[in-house]
């Protein structure tokens, strides 16, 4: 009796061991997922073309809103930039004063362009009135630069990214471009700020992917402001000091 009970203890024991080292069969082959980045929130899209013409798909991704960067602005100068304020039509209208603070090594032309070392690295181009709505800005305003087709493949419009700063809506088109004169990619950003219901277009300019570069942009965005009258702006100028 003890040898048979000794003999069903064994067996129970082997079954037993034999279940715990069976190992679990995923539902995805085997092969275990990453868990899920909580700091990326791109969906994908593409922004429609002129022309039909066709154009690398962009990423859209939304950023928590954002304050200045911590940059210190103290020691800027102050520049003044007389800009026209462009109407859905095509045609420009009344003029604002932009006013905005800029490293000093950035040398103004005292027009629209900023240079630094003799290289362009930022210019205000366009003024435009917000749109309504949910978003501020209008296809007429992004669209030129969303035809991938000028450019060789894996460059041109990389992504679209919107986000705020300073509570203001801020959309950033990160370019990839190869200037003539330049023996590596650029990484110019193309940044479109709402601001006291207009839209302010500028282009920075950079050889840096990622890097300090893109806090200096966002700074100088930080210290803008746009002044209207009952006469139009004069022309442009410049003041020394923050």
């Amino acid at each position: 009796m003890k040898k048979i009970t000794a003999f069903a203890f064994c067996l129970t024991l082997a079954f037993f061991l034999a279940a715990c080292g069976k190992a679990p069969v995923s539902s995805t082959g085997g092969a275990s997922l990453p868990p899920a980045s909580s700091g990326s929130a791109a969906s994908s899209g593409a922004l429609s073309t002129a022309g039909g013409a066709s154009s690398a798909p962009a990423s859209f991704s939304s950023s928590p809103s954002s304050e200045s960067p911590s940059v210190d602005t103290s020691g800027w100068t102050r520049r003044f930039i007389s800009l026209p304020v462009m109407h859905p039509d095509g045609g420009a209208g009344e003029k604002a004063l932009v006013i905005l603070s800029a490293p000093t090594d950035w040398e103004y032309d005292n027009y629209t362009t900023f240079t630094r070392d003799g290289i362009k690295v930022a210019e205000v181009l366009n003024l435009w009135p917000a749109a309504s709505g949910a978003s501020p800005f209008t296809d007429a305003m992004t669209e030129p630069y969303a035809d991938n087709s000028f450019y060789p493949e894996g460059y041109g419009l990389l992504s679209t990214e919107d986000t705020e700063l300073n509570g203001n809506a801020l959309r950033i088109l990160h370019m990839k471009t190869w200037p003539d004169d330049a023996d590596k990619p650029w990484y110019p950003q193309y940044m479109f700020y709402e601001l006291d219901g207009y839209v302010v277009e500028l282009h920075f300019l950079t050889d840096e992917e990622n890097g300090r570069s893109a806090d200096i942009f966002r700074a100088v965005l930080g210290t803008m402001e746009l002044h209207f009258s009952e006469k139009e702006a004069g022309g442009s100028s410049s003041s020394g000091g923050a």
